[in-house]
């Protein structure tokens, strides 16, 4: 009983990785090779390479990016100075 941790290694097949997590850990530590297959598959499925910078459609996508952050921090600022001012003249009527 317990679960089986296994993997799909690319040129070898399913490889079980141990029965259970910490036994699968300490095969990992044991065969940095394969740990080092599971990283970079990972790391390929989350983190994407970045489009090529000669692509229109990633310069675009990234200009618009830009405009939006600089909106969202100019509105930011915006409210902000708001805020000071009412606080300011708050108490300019207190006094």
């Amino acid at each position: 009983s317990g679960t089986w941790y296994s993997m799909k290694h690319p040129s070898d097949g399913e490889i079980r990785l141990g029965q259970g997590m910490e036994r699968s850990r300490t095969f990992l530590m044991d065969n940095p090779d394969l740990a080092e297959v599971i990283d970079q598959a990972i790391r390929r499925f989350f983190a994407p390479a970045p489009a090529p910078a000669d692509d229109p459609a990633a310069n675009e996508t990234e200009a618009s990016s830009k405009a939006a952050d600089t909106k969202g921090a100019d509105a930011k600022a915006a409210s902000s100075k708001t805020a000071s001012e009412k606080a300011s003249a708050a108490k300019a009527g207190k006094a």
